[in-house]
């Protein structure tokens, strides 16, 4: 347990369960970052995590959209976005989506990752839960978070609410632990994606706000291996097709993104397509906003210490990627 002035991140580790996966996705077939060719019959592995958040990666798989593409992909999921960053440094996974925030903490580890486009935001898909009895900000003493996007919302949120974070204690767990450390009352209150809100609320839990109404949206970033992409260009621009055409599909028929969400994350239907409606599902090109965002975050994490310089994140951001390869052909 540590107190917000001195915070230090770690990389992630891969958790034991993904990698039992991985040595299975593994062999000749593996389109790693050694792999000759580039043809499209390689393995493209996407490391995925196990919320709503991938809901059109689950729709593509499910309904063969992929395979359709003339694509080999296997989707390996992981119990957290960052794992599957981690993932692809270890030649685990070719290709994985995950928040902008948690990422933009990890360049500094995996210099050779490369965000190609955003798939997704949302001002309301993280929300701040609480025990019985906490009504507001200044009632928190120990809040549960998890390493990147909930940890920096979560001291956003009490700097919107001008709570002094050395009067906080932040307490790292994995998602799925923390509305159950809140119901004994481990912590005060946990900041967390969905389904764990939701999963909150039926332990009896209260859901206070969400990250929307301070002032703070997260993107999801496509992000692979320099080295593979540099060889697999076409492929990484036939799986953004492929989502930017699931993406479509989820915003319309959040129903059917919710039944492959179910099939392949083992999340209630009903609770997926909660969670699905909460996202405003759009594959596009990074833009101005975007990058001034990033350059933010990257001066917040050098003042609390996550990170010891500044980073110079124009190699990271294939800024006109998206437009070059998908949106103009």
């Amino acid at each position: 347990m540590r107190r917000a002035s001195n915070r230090r991140w770690i990389g992630v580790g891969i958790v034991m369960s993904a990698a039992v996966g991985l040595a299975a996705c593994g062999g000749s077939g593996a389109g790693g970052k050694g792999a000759a060719g580039g043809g499209s019959g390689d393995t493209i592995r996407i490391g995925v995590g196990i919320d709503a958040a991938y809901a059109p990666f689950f729709l593509a798989d499910t309904d063969g959209m992929f395979k359709d593409a003339g694509l080999n992909v296997k989707l390996v999921q992981f119990g957290r976005g960052g794992d599957a960053v981690q993932a692809i440094a270890g030649d685990q996974v070719e290709m994985a989506g995950n928040s902008d925030t948690t990422t933009l903490t990890l360049l500094k580890q995996n210099p050779d990752l490369r965000a190609m486009f955003i798939y997704e935001q949302s001002g309301k898909y993280l929300k701040v839960v609480a025990k019985p009895g906490i009504t507001k900000a200044s009632q928190i003493k120990k809040m549960g978070v998890t390493q990147g996007l909930s940890d920096y919302m979560a001291q956003k949120y009490f700097e919107a609410n001008k709570v002094p974070l050395d009067s906080v204690k932040f307490v790292e767990s994995d998602p799925s632990s923390l509305p159950a450390l809140t119901k004994k009352g481990t912590v005060d209150a946990y900041l967390l994606w969905e389904p764990w809100p939701s999963n909150g609320v039926k332990l009896g839990l209260k859901e206070l706000t969400d990250t929307g109404s301070y002032g703070y949206s997260y993107v999801h970033w496509a992000v692979a291996d320099s080295t593979w992409l540099k060889g697999h260009e076409k492929e990484a621009a036939k799986v953004a097709k492929v989502l930017d055409k699931a993406s479509k599909i989820t915003a319309k028929d959040p129903d059917r993104a919710a039944v492959a969400v179910q099939a392949e994350a083992k999340i209630k239907k009903a609770d997926a397509k909660q969670a699905i409606e909460l996202v405003d599902w759009k594959v596009r090109d990074f833009n101005g906003k975007d990058m001034t965002s990033y350059q933010d975050q990257i001066k917040y994490f050098v003042k609390k210490g996550t990170l010891n310089k500044a980073l110079d994140i124009k190699p990271n951001i294939l800024n006109g990627w998206y437009d070059e390869h998908v949106a103009k052909p």
